[in-house]
């Protein structure tokens, strides 16, 4: 048996409706469905907004790798953060289209995020789950060099945006159902 949040009054399992005071009867098991999907909610716009900033890094960096003015690198001993483009030179075509596609995936969890406390659209993070697979696949395009990177351990830095944004969609599809 039920009873009335307002009044106490005891309730029958399927009434919808209290018929003393006529509250509507609150059903637990809901309650804890929509606090899970607002978590979830919650959860992936965050990792939308954390990948977005770490885009932003990435993004600097490439832009300094292409952009700067070419000069002989020096001859140091020790660790160096410069990359070697004489083999797989970055594209500066595919450059902008990886930061393109960045703002878009960051404007479509943003997007997902307010359309979601509304309704439910399973569509959409779909589109996101797939445009963050296509920034991987673009950002490889953009920077040949980048999978070399991934061989000394720090290029995977380059790669933990991507993930998140991977994270995040798989988050808004769960907030969805």
């Amino acid at each position: 048996m039920k009873y009335c949040s307002k009044c106490g009054n005891e309730l029958l399992d399927e009434a919808v409706i209290c018929p003393k005071c006529g509250c509507p009867v609150v059903d637990s098991e809901m309650n804890v469905v929509r606090d899970n999907r607002k978590v979830r909610l919650k959860s992936a716009s965050a990792l939308n907004a954390i990948a977005f900033i770490l885009n932003i890094l990435c993004g600097v960096y490439f832009a300094w790798a292409l952009f700067a003015p070419s000069e002989e690198p020096e001859q140091t001993e020790g660790f160096s953060i410069s990359v070697d483009f004489s083999e797989g030179a970055p594209s500066i075509l595919w450059f902008w289209v990886w930061v393109a596609i960045v703002i878009a995936i960051f404007a479509l969890g943003i997007a997902i995020g307010k359309i979601y406390q509304k309704k439910t659209n399973q569509i959409l993070p779909y589109i996101y789950i797939l445009l963050s697979v296509l920034n991987l696949v673009v950002v490889n395009l953009a920077f040949p060099n980048l999978l070399y990177l991934v061989t000394c351990i720090w290029g995977i830095i380059f790669f933990i945006p991507n993930i998140l944004q991977i994270l995040a969609g798989v988050r808004f599809l769960q907030s969805s159902k």
